[in-house]
């Protein structure tokens, strides 16, 4: 393996020789040494060191503070400020530049080595990231061009059956066979899981891929919640009644993600319908506090199992004793994500054929009351 080697810019020839032997004992290779921050930079353009020691306070137009931005910014080359200057205005305006050390003149040799570890440590610790971050980039690139170009693939032949059954459905209407509208059901609750299989797993996609950020705005969060569950009340039929409280009879404006909330409360609304096959009331529950919003939400249907509750937030993870009801498992682990992103938390209690209890708890950022 190669020696790291050093580039010296200092303008007094004395201290420089100093520190070109110093550097040598500690088993380091000298790129080069030079008095000013031009002859450094002729020298960058041409080969790049390891590491460059600068001294602050140099000959000609160009100080070292001003050489060490140039060769972070523009060579990626670690530097190390060596100088006798230690006054505060001089340090301040020194970090700016971002260094990787700074070692007061005059120096320990041992102070030196410490210097020079660390600063060398520290670089290859940031490239290997800055290299990874770059790899995990153009893997996700890859695999956003990979999903989309799967999910049209089977989207297009998805419609084509869709098409099909309804035109064979049309010409066998005047047909009788006790089984043929069970059948033509059949394919077509397939047909609308594998698209709810392919929207869920774009979605998640998406948020993995896009890493979920909110974009809050203010939002009268009684409203959007009544809305909201009108939504969910005209798809879930007659045969449910979803129940919304609040404990303020005034609206609430606040800083939230509208889009995180639809994806948040609308996929635990949908599931406290679809879990409680035989209808009923939902609760749906929101309260105010000067620190929080509190969403609850409580369906009497099937329940989750106890031991599938400790990895029901897991992709792909759904209840043992969802029997035959149609579902990805996706669900709560796109909720889970949108808890996250807004620093929030969430805890299920749920009892097998007694019902299930979720709640929310998000961080209050502002809130605004309207008379």
């Amino acid at each position: 393996m190669s020696k790291p080697t050093i580039l010296i810019v200092e303008d007094e020839a004395v201290v420089a020789m100093d520190i070109e032997s110093t550097i040598c004992r500690l088993g380091y290779e000298v790129f080069d040494s030079v008095p000013t921050a031009e002859e450094a930079l002729s020298l960058v353009e041409r080969n790049k060191p390891s590491l460059a020691l600068c001294d602050i306070r140099l000959v000609g137009e160009m100080d070292g503070i001003t050489l060490a931005e140039i060769l972070r910014q523009k060579y990626n080359v670690p530097v190390v400020f060596l100088t006798a200057h230690a006054d505060v205005l001089t340090i301040q305006r020194a970090s700016q530049a971002k260094p990787f050390g700074y070692v007061v003149k005059p120096f320990q040799e041992k102070d030196l080595h410490v210097a020079i570890e660390i600063a060398l440590t520290r670089y290859e610790a940031e490239s290997n990231l800055a290299l990874a971050l770059r790899k995990e980039e153009e893997l996700r690139q890859v695999k956003s061009k990979f999903f989309a170009t799967a999910i049209h693939d089977i989207r297009s032949p998805l419609t084509q059956i869709s098409f099909a059954a309804h035109i064979l459905e049309a010409a066998f209407a005047n047909i009788d066979h006790p089984h043929k509208q069970v059948y033509f059901d059949r394919i077509h609750q397939g047909v609308e899981n594998i698209r709810q299989l392919l929207d869920n797993v774009l979605e998640m996609h998406r948020l993995e891929s896009e890493r979920l950020a909110l974009n809050p705005v203010p939002t009268d969060v009684v409203k959007f919640c009544q809305e909201l569950r009108d939504e969910v009340q005209n798809s879930a039929g007659d045969n449910y009644n979803i129940h919304f409280s609040t404990n303020t009879a005034r609206e609430v404006v606040v800083l939230a993600d509208p889009m995180i909330l639809q994806r948040m409360l609308g996929n635990l609304l949908s599931n406290a319908v679809k879990y409680s096959p035989g209808g009923g009331t939902i609760f749906f529950d929101l309260e105010i506090t000067s620190e929080a919003m509190i969403f609850t939400i409580k369906d009497r249907g099937i329940g989750i199992p106890p031991e599938s509750l400790q990895n029901i937030f897991h992709a792909f993870q759904r209840g043992s004793n969802v029997a035959d009801i149609p579902g990805t498992g996706l669900g709560l682990s796109i909720v889970k994500m949108c808890v996250d992103v807004c620093g929030g938390e969430i805890t299920i209690d749920s009892t097998v054929n007694v019902g299930t209890m979720v709640r929310v708890k998000l961080p209050l950022v502002h809130q605004q009351l309207l008379c």
